[in-house]
């Protein structure tokens, strides 16, 4: 499941997210679009913000069944 699907799968828009990351709504979006990658420092406040491990930020859906 990639960082869209997580975020949608909770209910929270790229605004949301991105408040609670203290980052811009650009960034998520490129976050989103494997534009960019989030900093190492962010990872855990992602993995909270989307409710999942930091691991599962990178999963490869196609691995999930």
């Amino acid at each position: 499941m990639n960082l869209k699907e997580r975020r949608l799968r909770i209910g929270m828009n790229q605004s949301e997210l991105a408040k609670r990351m203290s980052v811009t709504q650009g960034i998520v979006s490129q976050w989103e679009n494997q534009k960019i990658m989030p900093s190492s420092d962010k990872l855990p406040k992602l993995a909270e913000a989307l409710q999942c491990s930091i691991d599962e930020l990178f999963e490869d859906s196609s691995e999930e069944q």
